[in-house]
């Protein structure tokens, strides 16, 4: 059964690596199309006094999907920031033990998220929910995106899991 389970993690996790890495890309082009609309923004704004009503807006939008676009695919790298002062002193069993209950304190802390983000986009596309900026720019596209981001982060999240589980057995037998 545990190897049975363990496979089926690990074709999950390279689905989602190879998903998250074509989703983290749209997250850096997210970026690139944001700096891009800002830049425009500013020069109409301050070059010829005639500043856009949309600028702003697309921007913000564009900032979540690129954080929480790029987070699953961040992680995969093991991009994100780890303060290891501590952890590095300790004898390798606990080390790996730590990282365990670290990853599983931050996996129950992104499921609650995403549920959470995901009744947010629900809710907006079901009241048509929209920004009070002038554009009136709906706000279900942005929250669904943030719930897909946050949803591929738990699956590279609970792979983390499978991967510090397997480094903690081969530290603990040899």
């Amino acid at each position: 059964m545990k190897v049975w389970l363990s496979k089926k993690i690990n074709t999950i996790a390279n689905t989602e690596r190879s998903t998250s890495y074509w989703v983290g890309i749209s997250g850096g082009l997210a970026a690139l199309v944001m700096t891009v609309i800002v830049t425009i923004g500013v020069v109409m704004r301050y070059v010829f006094n005639s500043p856009l009503r949309w600028d702003m807006e697309v921007a913000e939008y564009l900032l979540v999907a690129c954080a929480f676009l790029g987070a699953a695919y961040t992680d995969s790298t093991g991009g994100h920031v780890n303060i290891t002062f501590f952890v590095k002193r300790m004898a390798k069993p606990k080390e790996a033990l730590l990282e365990i209950i670290i990853r599983i304190i931050v996996f129950i802390v992104m499921a609650i998220s995403t549920w959470r983000l995901t009744v947010f986009a629900i809710i907006a596309f079901q009241v048509h929910e929209c920004n009070i900026a002038p554009g009136e720019t709906p706000v279900g596209p942005a929250k669904a995106i943030a719930a897909f981001g946050a949803l591929l982060l738990c699956i590279e999240i609970i792979a983390r899991i499978q991967e510090s589980i397997s480094k903690y057995r081969r530290v603990r037998a040899s």
